[in-house]
């Protein structure tokens, strides 16, 4: 096994989440990056924390027919770095990116089994790295794992990818925000084009950047409208109810009232980030403290008024209710079968509800 590292970074991960940070959206074409500047500091920091040298970078990242942007075309000349690109298809009126984790998945073993590298550092959050990363461990090779400080929570780390890296960092805004920075408006392009010629947020490619003067307001068709009615009921990760409870196979979720607001209702995007990262690192699957850590995240958000009507109420309504114990769920806690521990739960959570200051 060779005394060196390799750095494996997933540049849609990176620079996404560096996007709502800076911006409050993951528009990469709104950033500049100073390329050679931030792979240095990857470098750097990677050596510093394994105290090992690097063998090199590898970017990864797609781009349209898989050929190189500028960006790409800046970063492939740079000593030790290596980029490897997807492509960008068309799917409808979206836009996905295809292969990228398959060369991050491909290189992460082939590093490992030819005993090429001691350490892996891996900045990505996808759960579909998670195979390659237990391979990778299986040759010998301790693994890394680098997020990013983030403010919006599709940016966060998958749980069970946390759970099997060796060791973990998280960047910081300020770390990222030394080479990252937002692109400076252009006036000559600040007035808003005529909607015909605009494309919509799934259609937009990365070489059309979007400025809040170009953005223009899509129609909306009863499919559309359908299609986010269904997002909404089932953004939570509701499971599918038993045949015949409610004729389409999805729980019906009440209607939420503003007096006792759900914890989603409640937490900002950034509060989402903090909570997935209390969580991922959290030891207990004691299903009164899982319930209690809930409430007491609904309690503090809350207003002195909603938590009165919550106490009034003696109960959290369904749709609160649910949200609990899909909480429950996603710590490892089986409500569905197992109802003492549905009990215990929704008792923690009252108890910790009721000790909060009124």
């Amino acid at each position: 096994m060779m005394d060196r590292c390799a750095v494996l970074v997933d540049a849609g991960y990176l620079l996404g989440a560096a996007g709502t940070l800076l911006g409050g959206e993951a528009d990469r074409s709104n950033l500049e990056v100073e390329y050679e500047r931030l792979v240095g500091a990857l470098i750097d920091e990677a050596q510093r924390q394994t105290g090992m040298p690097v063998l090199r970078v590898l970017w990864y990242d797609a781009a349209y027919n898989a050929q190189p942007t500028p960006d790409h075309r800046a970063l492939r000349v740079l000593p030790d770095v290596k980029v490897r690109l997807g492509e960008l298809v068309k799917r409808g009126n979206r836009v996905q990116q295809k292969g990228v984790d398959s060369y991050l998945q491909r290189d992460l073993t082939a590093l490992a089994r030819n005993h090429a590298v001691a350490d892996a550092v891996l900045v990505g959050g996808d759960e579909d790295l998670r195979r390659a990363l237990e391979e990778a461990q299986d040759y010998g090779v301790r693994v890394h794992l680098w997020g990013v400080e983030a403010a919006a929570p599709e940016y966060n780390q998958s749980q069970s990818l946390i759970g099997e890296a060796d060791r973990r960092w998280v960047i910081s805004g300020g770390w990222i925000g030394e080479f990252v920075r937002l692109r400076e408006a252009n006036p000559a392009t600040a007035a808003a084009p005529e909607a015909s010629d605009a494309p919509s947020v799934e259609e937009r490619t990365p070489e059309q950047p979007r400025s809040p003067a170009a953005r223009v307001t899509p129609r909306v068709s009863p499919a559309d409208i359908a299609r986010l009615q269904t997002a909404f009921h089932h953004r939570d990760g509701g499971r599918p109810e038993p045949a015949g409870r409610t004729g389409r196979g999805w729980e019906v979720r009440p209607v939420e009232h503003d007096d006792i607001p759900r914890l989603q209702t409640l937490t900002t995007a950034r509060q989402a980030w903090l909570d997935n990262e209390e969580d991922a690192t959290h030891t207990t699957a004691n299903p009164a403290e899982v319930g209690a850590r809930f409430g007491s995240r609904w309690a503090a958000r809350a207003s002195r008024e909603q938590r009165e009507a919550l106490l009034a109420n003696q109960k959290p309504p369904p749709y609160l209710d649910g949200e609990l114990l899909r909480y429950a769920e996603r710590s490892g806690i089986d409500t569905w079968d197992d109802e003492p521990a549905k009990h215990a739960v929704r008792g923690g959570f009252w108890e910790s509800v009721s000790r909060s200051p009124s």
